[in-house]
């Protein structure tokens, strides 16, 4: 059963938000400055990955935890090995 939360639909939002920017500007910055997908994504990854570790770590690790989220991993690292490749795939595609 799903219950709405407020907080999780903007930060939703602000995420959308973000992303839409991300992919405006790694356009504009492909087609001005001639870089391939690969160069891109080496200047563009670090700073992405700053902000979605920051915000992860306040509002997600606390949970993560206190509940023992990371003993999923182990059991299912296929799965989590193939969402790995395919977001490289995607960002590079």
């Amino acid at each position: 059963e799903a219950h709405f939360n407020l907080t999780g639909l903007l930060i939703m939002c602000a995420a959308e938000t973000a992303e839409a920017t991300r992919l405006v500007l790694t356009q504009k910055l492909l087609t001005n400055l001639k870089f391939p997908a690969m160069e891109g994504l080496y200047y563009m990854a670090p700073i992405c990955t700053f902000w979605m570790f920051g915000l992860a770590s306040v509002l997600e690790l606390p949970r993560a935890l206190r509940e023992d989220a990371f003993s999923l991993v182990a059991p299912n690292s296929r799965l989590f090995g193939l969402a790995v490749l395919l977001g490289f795939a995607v960002n590079i595609a």
